[in-house]
C-alpha cells in the first residue's frame, strides 16, 4: 500500500489522502490532515506510523503530523523547533 497524502492541485491545497494498492491499482479514500499542505515529507517509521513533516499550509509551514500506516487517523506530532518546507531526510 501506498499513502498519497495532501499536495497541490491547480494552486488548491490538499487535506485529502487516499491508499494506493499496486496489486490491485485501486486507491481507497481515507481520513484527511487537519490542515491542507504540500510540500512536505513522508516517512514510515519503525513502529507503523507515517511521520508527514513540514510543508506548505494555510500558516505556511505546517506542524508535523503522525499517522497510522493504513493512512486513517491524522494526529498532530510534538512542535519542531521551527516550522519548515522543502526539507531533506537522512537516514542512517
Amino acid at each position: 500500500m501506498v499513502l498519497i497524502a495532501g499536495g497541490d492541485s491547480f494552486g488548491r491545497r490538499l487535506a485529502s489522502s487516499e491508499l494506493y494498492n499496486p496489486a490491485t491499482g485501486t486507491f481507497t479514500s481515507t481520513g484527511s490532515m487537519n490542515t491542507a499542505r504540500y510540500s512536505h515529507t513522508a516517512t514510515l517509521l519503525n513502529n507503523g506510523l507515517v511521520l508527514l513533516a513540514g510543508g506548505v499550509g494555510p500558516k505556511f509551514r505546517e506542524r508535523p503530523l503522525a499517522c497510522d500506516s493504513s493512512g486513517i487517523g491524522f494526529q498532530c506530532a510534538p512542535p519542531p523547533g521551527q516550522r519548515r518546507a522543502d526539507q531533506a531526510r537522512t537516514f542512517g
